[in-house]
């Protein structure tokens, strides 16, 4: 199905990244591409192929000691594609890299429609601001930054694999009977009696609370039924259920007419339970005489069987009701938005197109969209490692967001503790979900446990944690716990802060870019503060939506008061009604309706998950903040952010046409400020030289470095000095400074100055193989051969 909103999205994110297409190679894209042995390799054999998925992300076997043990072969064996197609044309995997993110955007408003029930303003919103977002710039327009793209992509669409699994899962357990329908298409039936529709009686008015029900004295029921059952000599079919109950829903009628034409349903349907009409399906296909008979005689046995079935049916009845009653909350809402995507009546089961063109589920089996997911969430986790959260976000949604059970309902799915009357739904979701857990624990254990696995057939030593440098995450090498926990709580608070205000952005904040943190009356910890709080708030409120829904969950069983009810017809009657009215007055507890608790739940599992690798507490990772990584975690945050402003839209500026003039003009002016900084920001990625002067501000020190390598590539010797000298004024123990800086003067001849620079870069680097060859290089040149053994030794 053609999603309009998903289409616009995505053609914005192309315009806003075109200018990106003839941008180099640059930063770790040479790394990870150009001096790559796994994609720039001229062998095309088979054993060529399966050797990436020996090694990392950079080339290195997983068994190495310098490994990082970065695993992601469908990323490397993209751009092996990429690189057997196209040569190394930069333009090309640029263009590749933007053609995903607008692959990446269009699902993702696909996504929000059928995970979230947003309407087509809110997807709209949604897609843009994911599209034009500048915290997305390093993904997009660096090259490396494709693992996040893939991971992303393969994630949404396992969301909508597992989503449309438990849709038809939710098809599967809804009952199969066909509801006669009182249209003039069904006239020409093989029975020639008459049906009676209830919407032919008119609506009583509603009786205003506290004033008394006036007594009216009740006709006689077998006169009623001789009435209305025998017409023409025959015998209607007309049963007590709400299928007798016909509410159409046409796309021009607004929402609050569908509404008052609930109300009216419900009243006409309580007043026919209050003279019931026997069904006589079953003797139909018997003799007409005993048919009459049966149901026209007026003794006491028949009061008797009236109430009999009324109690054993008002379960039934009122779940069938209540599924109409969503339907028309949502049937001319959702057909305009989406195009006829609501729910229809007229055959027994619910029909919605599906999202994806991946196969029938008239055809497949019943669970080929749940293989599906798990394929998805196994190629997400093989493009980067933030992909182990797929499953676990789909786990969370089936749970909280479509079953909205509450924390016992949770408890009560998972033991197996079934309610009678929702048995077998109860347990698909239980199946679904265990089945979902573990299989999640099983790929998270075996990704875990790689390294070992390749170590033990390569016969190497096993290597199970990277290692990183000083320079590369500072608070992970200090001594002191209290600084580490203070400055790694900071960083979380921080890399959120990029997703609400994306500035400044930096292509690497290593280095001593951001200070560490040593006591708790730094600042910076007000912003640690402040996040922390945010955090707990939504944790809060999820937790109390998750209590709400336990207690909602007790006041639906005044659906089965019948089953140990008076017999007080009126009263009852009137009884049950008023609190079955009162359970379904809210229409955005329709599973087609955007819900502000169940979007807050998937969100903030897509937030928290997907950032977990980063937050260091399972292991260190080798960066302080990355940009890219928040690529999937932006996906929670657009979702939040777009349901906060339409929620907050609708309950304060509803009736404010100027305030709803400024909310739209406030969104406008968001989204031209974030695709104007993207814009710029997609020029500091063109090429090395303008990536490094944007960031001498944020980290001067790998900044004046790498623009000194620039210069001395170029020829500008003076100034590669001067770019040196800077970047050790930033930071004076960096042995690669030194050591570039010893290969700048040994090449302009001043041999003393080179020979400095080389033994303080061993100094700050004892085991640099490279300083000890390089100085005895030069030692033996000016004939200092003793020196030079004792070097070389």
């Amino acid at each position: 199905m053609f999603d309009l909103e998903g289409a616009v999205s995505a053609v914005v994110a192309f315009l806003v990244y075109c200018n990106i297409i003839d941008g180099e190679f640059v930063f770790d894209d040479r790394r990870a591409i150009v001096h790559n042995d796994d994609v720039i390799t001229s062998q095309i054999s088979s054993s060529s192929w399966w050797r990436l998925f020996g090694n990392d992300f950079w080339g290195t076997s997983l068994s190495n000691a310098g490994s990082h043990q970065s695993y992601r072969p469908i990323t490397v064996l993209s751009f092996r594609v990429n690189y057997l197609l196209f040569g190394l044309d930069a333009s090309k995997f640029h263009l590749i890299n933007i053609l995903l993110h607008c692959v990446v955007t269009y699902v993702f408003c696909c996504v929000t429609t059928r995970v979230c029930a947003f309407d087509r303003k809110r997807k709209l919103v949604s897609g843009l601001l994911f599209a034009v977002h500048p915290i997305h710039t390093e993904a997009v327009a660096g090259l490396v930054g494709r693992a996040d793209i893939l991971a992303t992509l393969f994630f949404l669409l396992s969301l909508a694999c597992y989503e449309r699994q438990v849709r038809t899962d939710d098809e599967r357990t809804k009952p199969r009977r066909k509801p006669p329908v009182v249209e003039a298409a069904n006239n020409n039936s093989s029975s020639n009696f008459m049906t009676a529709s209830v919407n032919q009686t008119t609506c009583r008015r509603r009786r205003k609370p506290g004033r008394k029900r006036k007594t009216q004295q009740q006709p006689n029921k077998c006169e009623q039924n001789k009435k209305r059952l025998i017409t023409k000599g025959k015998i209607n079919d007309i049963t007590t259920s709400t299928s007798q109950v016909t509410i159409l829903s046409s796309s021009s009628s607004s929402k609050t007419n569908n509404r008052l034409q609930v109300h009216c349903d419900m009243r006409r349907w309580f007043e026919m339970r209050k003279n019931p009409l026997i069904s006589t399906s079953a003797a139909a296909e018997s003799s007409s005489h005993s048919e009459t008979s049966s149901i026209c005689s007026c003794s006491s046995e028949e009061s008797v069987d009236n109430n009999a079935i009324r109690k054993r049916n008002f379960v039934h009845d009122c779940g069938r009701m209540t599924m109409m009653m969503k339907s028309v909350a949502a049937g001319s809402d959702e057909r305009s938005d989406e195009g006829g995507g609501g729910r229809e009546c007229g055959d027994n089961r619910i029909k919605r197109p599906p999202l994806f063109s991946l196969g029938s589920s008239s055809s497949s089996s019943n669970c080929h969209w749940l293989l599906s997911a798990y394929a998805f969430a196994v190629l997400s986790l093989l493009s980067k490692e933030q992909g182990f959260c797929t499953l676990f976000v789909c786990f969370a949604y089936d749970l909280f967001a479509h079953s909205r059970l509450g924390l016992r309902g949770v408890i009560n799915a998972l033991i197996g503790k079934d309610d009678g009357k929702k048995s077998s739904s109860l347990r698909l979701l239980r199946q679904r979900t265990l089945a979902t857990i573990g299989f999640s624990l099983i790929i998270v254990t075996i990704r875990l446990s790689l390294s070992s696995l390749i170590a033990s057939f390569s016969a190497q030593p096993l290597h199970f944690t990277p290692s990183f440098s000083a320079f590369d995450n500072p608070a992970a090498a200090h001594p002191i716990a209290k600084s580490r926990w203070l400055t790694f709580n900071y960083l979380a608070a921080r890399h959120f802060s990029l997703l609400l205000l994306p500035h400044p952005l930096c292509y690497d904040w290593s280095m001593g870019s951001i200070p560490l943190i040593h006591d708790f009356s730094d600042p910076r910890n007000i912003l640690t503060l402040a996040f922390l709080a945010l955090l707990a708030a939504a944790l809060v409120k999820v937790v109390a939506s998750l209590l709400r829904k336990d207690v909602e969950a007790k006041k639906e069983q005044v659906l089965m008061i019948y089953e140990d009810g008076n017999d007080n017809d009126d009263e009852h009657d009137e009884k049950c009604f008023i609190e079955f009215q009162k359970s379904t007055t809210d229409l955005r507890t329709n599973d087609r309706l955007p819900n502000f608790d169940s979007n807050l739940c998937v969100s903030a599992a897509i937030l928290i998950l997907s950032f977990l690798p980063a937050t260091n507490l399972f292991f260190y990772v080798g960066f302080v903040i990355a940009e890219r990584i928040l690529y999937m975690t932006s996906v929670g945050s657009c979702i939040l952010a777009t349901d906060m402003l339409f929620t907050l839209k609708q309950h304060h500026l509803q009736m404010k046409r100027y305030l709803t003039c400024s909310f739209w003009i406030l969104l406008l002016l968001v989204f031209v400020l974030f695709s104007n900084q993207t814009w710029t920001r997609n020029r500091d990625w063109k090429n090395e030289f303008e990536l490094y002067k944007s960031g001498v501000s944020i980290n001067p020190a790998k900044s004046w470095a790498s623009l000194g390598n620039i210069f001395k590539i170029r020829g500008r010797f003076d100034e590669a000095e001067s770019a040196y000298t800077e970047a050790l004024r930033h930071e004076a123990g960096m042995p690669d400074i030194y050591y570039n800086l010893g290969l700048l003067h040994y090449e302009q001849k001043r041999y003393q100055d080179a020979e400095r620079c080389y033994r303080k870069a061993l100094l700050c680097r004892p085991h640099m193989a490279l300083g000890h060859l390089n100085l005895g290089v030069l030692l033996a040149g000016q004939g200092r051969n003793e020196e030079a053994k004792e070097v070389y030794v």
